[in-house]
């Protein structure tokens, strides 16, 4: 034990800056004692555990049934909260229902009446489509006509160049005859040579076009007249030959007479032509306006269908509108119920881990029973114990020391000075040391104290030491020790602190 006081003529020599060493004393005096102070110490040490540990649990189980409470009242209050959602998000999904029947009806009433509509417009549409191809039909038709009357118009084309082609043989028969009268005479040869040649060229031209046609045969009258002419001045000349010249005179009036029907065949199929032609004409005009009419029948009924279908298109855009509205408000609710619904879940999590809870501060609560009825038990047997130490100092006729006998005798002997235990903590690697209990003076502070038991460890400056109460977290170092020994003293009247690295 280390001491500190001012110098008595009856103190052992301080060791250094005012600390005296004094061993252990009245050992022998105080081994019964000592035995009974440490029991009851025990004892009462227990008993504060217990009461401190039945404290701890009481309030803790206070506090599980104030949360539980709290909890169960929060629970209570989710619960009334939830049942008055449902009610609402039942009397909402009334309302949309109803809502929802009401608009489907008038949307059902609209609907109806829209295909009603739409089956009249498909009606009319089904009737102008009949129309129209009526009329496609009558274009068909006058099509057809119209190509019935060009082929036959080739046709005739044909005929006439069929019966040129025959006249033009006439034509080389007499030519043939012709030759045979040139060949009774030389001169008439050379002219009518001439003239053949000349009505061949004229018979080529009339193939290619009726105008041509006509001037040869202008062509051919004159060299006609003139081959008369000839023929006249032949007969005057030549009498002997008067038989030849009538023979070609006789001919030359057949192919006249010849030209002439040719003529008037041509003249009748020109008239022909031009009468067909304006026939043409005048089914192409009825054609047309029909046409025209049928285009504006067909632009009406194309107007009628396009405001049909854009009205069809407006009605089924609103339906849609309407019907997406609906699927919103629904997914809303349906939003609403999965929020309720998820709430509710974490009630029941929540009073699942409640009675998790409760469950575990019945567990512990359960242990610190347990606990309890072990320091009790241990009680007993101290008290058992006591009860026996008790009895042998009745035997020896002791009487009970104090438990704070020693520290009492220390603070007797030194009026100035307060009892110290100062003791290696756990953990630490610093040496023992050889003397445990002080008498320090009331005025020293706490750093003053640890600069004393650096120095009793024999530990330099940089070496680190703490010195602490051993029954508080944190204690300032500038703090008395008489202060810290007035509220951390412990029963036996010591002090108790510790030193560690």
């Amino acid at each position: 034990m280390w001491f500190w006081t001012s110098p008595k003529p009856s103190a052992p020599a301080p060791v250094d800056d005012n600390i005296y060493e004094i061993g252990e004393y009245a050992e022998h005096e105080f081994s019964d004692a000592s035995k009974l102070t440490a029991l009851q110490e025990e004892q009462e040490r227990l008993e504060a555990t217990i009461r401190r540990k039945a404290d701890a649990h009481e309030a803790a189980l206070k506090k599980h049934q104030a949360e539980l409470s709290f909890q169960s009242r929060q629970l209570r209050q989710k619960e009334e909260k939830l049942a008055a959602l449902e009610d609402d998000i039942a009397q909402k999904v009334e309302k949309l229902e109803k809502s929802r029947v009401d608009n489907c009806s008038s949307l059902d009433e609209k609907i109806q009446e829209l295909r009603s509509k739409i089956n009249d417009a498909n009606a009319a549409f089904a009737e102008t489509t009949e129309e129209l191809a009526s009329i496609k039909s009558q274009i068909a038709s006058a099509q057809t006509r119209e190509k019935e009357r060009e082929a036959n118009e080739r046709r005739r084309e044909e005929e006439a160049s069929r019966e040129l082609k025959g006249k033009t043989s006439d034509l080389s028969r007499l030519e043939t005859q012709l030759r045979e009268a040139e060949a009774n005479s030389k001169r008439l040869q050379t002219q009518m040579d001439a003239l053949r040649s000349e009505l061949n060229t004229r018979v080529g031209e009339a193939g290619i076009a009726q105008q041509q046609i006509a001037e040869q045969i202008a062509v051919n009258e004159r060299m006609l007249e003139d081959a008369l002419a000839s023929a006249k001045r032949l007969r005057e000349e030549r009498r002997v030959e008067a038989e030849n010249c009538e023979r070609a005179q006789n001919l030359v009036c057949e192919m006249e007479s010849g030209l002439k029907d040719l003529k008037k065949e041509l003249e009748e199929a020109e008239a022909n032509l031009e009468k067909q032609r304006r026939q043409d004409k005048e089914a192409r005009k009825a054609a047309k306006t029909e046409l025209t009419q049928i285009k504006t029948e067909l632009m009406e009924a194309q107007s009628t269908h396009a405001a049909l279908c854009a009205k069809l298109s407006s009605v089924n855009r609103e339906r849609e509108a309407g019907r997406k509205k609906r699927l919103q408000e629904l997914e809303g609710l349906q939003a609403n119920v999965k929020g309720a619904e998820m709430r509710c879940a974490t009630a029941g999590a929540n009073a699942a881990a409640l009675r998790e809870r409760v469950k575990a501060a019945e567990e512990a609560n359960a242990a610190a029973l347990q606990e309890m009825e072990d320091l009790r038990a241990r009680n007993e047997e101290l008290m058992s114990e006591l009860a026996k130490a008790e009895a042998t100092a009745a035997a020896a006729k002791l009487e009970p020391p104090s438990p704070t006998a020693e520290a009492d005798k220390i603070m007797a002997n030194n009026p100035c000075c307060i009892p110290v235990r100062c003791e290696r903590a756990e953990g630490c690697s610093l040496p023992l040391l050889a003397k445990k209990r002080f008498a320090v003076p009331r005025t020293m502070q706490l750093q003053n104290f640890a600069e004393h038991i650096r120095v009793k460890l024999g530990l330099s400056r940089d070496d680190q030491l703490n010195v602490f109460v051993h029954s508080t977290a944190c204690v300032p170092d500038s703090k008395v020790l008489f202060d810290i020994f007035e509220e951390c003293r412990a029963r036996d009247g010591f002090l108790d602190l510790r030193y560690s690295n």
